[in-house]
């Protein structure tokens, strides 16, 4: 399957499979959240993996796009992104983790596995 992300620059994703992870969770200043039983494609030419969250699960996460923007509006007018490189990989508007390598013992019928990012002081 081919996956044709937004953006005049973007590269067409050719994933082989699907996984469901048995859960997911992400470190945060409030406390851990777990994601539980995502479904995920899997671009097995990459050996890094960037996890890049759909508009759907964002949405039923709370993830509004105008809220976003009268937020960003609240901290400040102008926001200057001219010294971002002109290509990124894995450009998407939601952010995106580097979790590590793809294990290569993945069972797709298993559908347990677990990483655990560190977001930081992520903006």
């Amino acid at each position: 399957m081919e996956l044709r992300p937004y953006g005049a620059d973007s590269q067409v994703i050719t994933v082989t499979k699907q996984v469901r992870l048995g859960s997911l969770e992400f470190k945060t200043a409030c406390g851990p959240l777990m994601l539980r039983g995502l479904r995920v494609w899997v671009d097995e030419t990459v050996a890094p993996v960037e996890l890049t969250l759909g508009l759907p699960v964002m949405q039923k996460l709370g993830y509004n796009e105008q809220t976003l923007l009268e937020n960003a509006r609240r901290q400040q007018a102008v926001w200057d992104f001219g010294d971002q490189p002109i290509t990124t990989p894995g450009v998407a508007m939601h952010r995106t983790l580097r979790m590590g390598e793809l294990s290569e013992g993945i069972d797709d019928d298993e559908g347990m596995a677990c990483a655990t990012p560190e977001l930081g002081n992520a903006p």
